[in-house]
């Protein structure tokens, strides 16, 4: 698309009937390990009153199969960026980082755990304080992961991103910044033996083959109006 940060196209998705979902894989069930979600995004529209907008999430909303959800909240005109998880499927534990976005931007946002530690970077600054989540074993759920929405029920999903969405990484294993650090001007790199997977490149394409879908359902998960690779 036109507001590709790298290469010639970028995920965009409308808000209303678009988002992505990546089978359920071991890659997503972070433990209690360290990890690293990061991604590049821009705004078309951004939420307004209790509104979200969610980047990434593991999550199946009103079940116990929730994971982690990372996401852009209004929060009644206070807005912020969120990471929140479960350890038991259910129960929200929430970090905030506030954040007020524009339109025609481009943020590189990132959340990092380290050890016992959480933070959230938006251009490589860290906003809001240090999250101790202690030894907290983030809840294994066998749910797709979504890009741009939060779950998937079968009315659909819950807080569509309206925007672009490149350079989506999700690493396992490895907490990659424990303080603010320096943007890279190129795509990400994919790293051998990390559990790095770059949505977008060769190497995750590669990897889950002709699982990545573009999904726009108009009642029921059965109903899907476009699908394959869209990178």
């Amino acid at each position: 698309t036109a507001q590709s940060l790298f290469g010639t196209s970028a995920l965009l998705v409308d808000g209303t009937g678009d988002w992505v979902t990546v089978p359920d894989s071991p890659d997503w069930h972070m433990a209690g390990g360290d990890f690293t979600i990061e991604g590049r995004i821009r705004f078309n529209v951004l939420p307004s009153g209790t509104e979200k907008q969610t980047i990434v999430s593991h999550y199946e909303p009103n079940t116990d199969r929730r994971s982690f959800t990372f996401e852009y909240d209004n929060n009644s005109g206070a807005p912020q960026f969120r990471f929140f998880y479960t350890t038991n499927g259910t129960t929200n534990q929430f970090i905030n980082a506030p954040f007020t976005a524009a339109l025609n931007t481009s943020y590189e946002v990132s959340v990092s755990r380290v050890g016992a530690t959480v933070r959230i970077f938006v251009g490589g600054i860290q906003y809001g304080t240090d999250y101790d989540i202690g030894t907290d074993i983030l809840h294994d759920s066998n749910h797709v992961l979504t890009i741009g929405a939060r779950g998937r029920t079968l009315a659909g999903p819950n807080f569509l991103f309206n925007g672009w969405i490149e350079d989506l990484r999700i690493t396992k294993g490895v907490g990659r910044y424990s303080g603010n650090y320096t943007t890279l001007a190129s795509q990400f790199p994919t790293d051998v033996g990390f559990n790095g997977l770059t949505i977008g490149s060769p190497q995750f394409r590669n990897r889950i083959q002709n699982s990545l879908l573009f999904r726009e359902f108009t009642a029921a998960p059965a109903d899907v109006d476009g699908y394959g690779q869209v990178w």
